[in-house]
């Protein structure tokens, strides 16, 4: 699996869809952070369902904390079981009761009885979590641009693509060590967890996991004198790390030479 970067390119608005443009590469992020001001004032104000986000329905609010640090975490995707959505939505409370300074923001749509569940926390913990309703690029985009990680709980997963993009935007993947999202090297282009043998279908042990393994990422943060993710060496390594795996090993132009026409043209 791999991805075209151009297509997603933050130092191109016209390509990426965002409001401003920022360089990991560089390490020039201000525009990363200008997104989240600007993403904030959406949820904030309760604008998020504008013209240029059709398709959306905003659920909740976020309320920035002027004088704590805050980390963003989000999810995009379907809200499916298989994505592991189930856990996310029941483990959010017990995250907030430990480190009641994250903010959460889901977006996607999926399964009904899971978007009334994700309604119904959003009006549990006003400003703290929001959950997006359907689907638009634009806002999906933003929204994983602005944020510092992206969870992955997923039970199975084929390929993934989630957390190429997110890396493409110098957010870190928390993933479950399933599938496509093994080619996360944990502690180097992001963060894996593992079930036990045998439990991989537990709820209640993957909502545990699921909560430590975010917490752990959180006491990394709030121990520091930092307040961006992005100033704590120990994370700003691991988003160039990602950042430089995208260019190489996981670009197309990579996996074509190196794997597709090796496959189909072995003598070539």
């Amino acid at each position: 699996n791999g991805i075209d970067f151009t297509a997603y390119n933050p130092c191109n608005t016209e390509c990426s869809g965002l409001p401003f443009a920022f360089d990991v590469q560089k390490e020039q992020f201000e525009g990363k952070y200008a997104c989240r001001s600007f993403l904030l004032d959406k949820l904030e104000a309760q604008a998020f369902t504008a013209s240029q986000y059709d398709g959306i329905q905003q659920y909740g609010s976020i309320d920035r904390q002027e004088k704590n640090k805050t980390l963003y975490l989000m999810y995009h995707g379907r809200l499916v079981r298989q994505k592991g959505v189930d856990v996310l939505l029941k483990a959010i409370p017990l995250i907030l009761e430990h480190s009641p300074s994250l903010r959460f923001i889901v977006m996607g749509q999926g399964d009904p009885e899971l978007e009334a569940e994700a309604i119904a926390l959003a009006a549990a913990l006003p400003g703290k979590f929001v959950y997006c309703k359907g689907y638009n690029r634009k806002a999906a985009r933003l929204i994983t641009a602005a944020a510092d990680f992206i969870v992955l709980p997923s039970l199975f997963e084929p390929c993934g693509l989630e957390d190429l993009i997110a890396q493409v935007y110098g957010t870190i993947p928390i993933a479950n060590a399933q599938g496509g999202l093994q080619k996360i090297i944990d502690g180097k282009t992001g963060f894996l967890y593992k079930l036990p043998d045998g439990e991989e279908q537990n709820t209640d042990i993957h909502i545990k996991i699921l909560t430590e393994a975010i917490l752990k990422q959180a006491e990394h943060f709030f121990t520091s004198d930092k307040t961006k993710l992005i100033d704590i060496p120990y994370f700003k390594n691991i988003i160039l790390q990602a950042y430089t795996a995208l260019h190489t090993k996981f670009s197309w132009k990579h996996i074509f030479v190196e794997q597709y026409l090796k496959l189909y043209f072995p003598n070539r």
